[in-house]
């Protein structure tokens, strides 16, 4: 398996999860792969799930998530078995964030009353 350096890691606040979402992407030889996985902690840049199988090193895959509010695609950063499955970190590709007050994960910030 592959993994990112040490000091490449944590740069964001982590929100942990136990949540379900659909992950798919394409193999090396073009071949599609698509199952559902578990989200286990999710950043404003990333997400870390639970997985079946392995994707590919540097794999493009498919995110979607209707209780975290997530469509996108992202690029596979890490993975490591855990048991019988693979724990994978997965950096959201472009401009994507994701946004924790619409998933419902935080409350909106309060606005300061002006005296």
């Amino acid at each position: 398996m592959y993994r990112m350096p040490a000091f490449g890691r944590r740069r964001n606040k982590r929100v942990s999860l136990d949540t379900p979402i659909q992950i798919s992407w394409q193999d090396q030889r073009g071949k599609p792969h698509c199952c559902q996985a578990i989200a286990v902690d999710i950043s404003d840049i990333g997400i870390r799930v639970e997985l079946p199988e392995p994707p590919s090193k540097a794999a493009t895959v498919q995110l979607r998530s209707a209780p975290l509010n997530l469509a996108c695609s992202g690029q596979v950063r890490t993975c490591a078995r855990s048991g019988n499955r693979f724990i994978v970190g997965i950096e959201f590709e472009g401009q994507a964030r994701f946004d924790r007050v619409s998933a419902g994960i935080e409350p909106p910030a309060r606005r300061k009353e002006i005296a």
